[in-house]
């Protein structure tokens, strides 16, 4: 849900020729959120930790494709 909701919100970034700095921070973030899902412990915080998860690899795939 979240990737949908953010995969346009990253488009301008690439578009602006910083795609190399944009994508170094989608892999930081997403490498983040990932660590910490380590650290979940109950359903909310799995569900809110997926989200951001979610918007933090949202312009992943177009990125790669650009």
């Amino acid at each position: 849900m979240a990737v949908t909701a953010f995969r346009s919100a990253e488009q301008p970034a690439f578009s602006k020729g910083r795609g190399r700095f944009w994508l170094a921070r989608i892999m930081i973030t997403w490498g983040l959120f990932s660590g910490a899902m380590a650290f979940v412990s109950g359903p909310i915080s799995f569900v809110s930790l997926r989200f951001l998860l979610g918007a933090a690899e949202a312009g992943f795939f177009p990125g790669i494709l650009f």
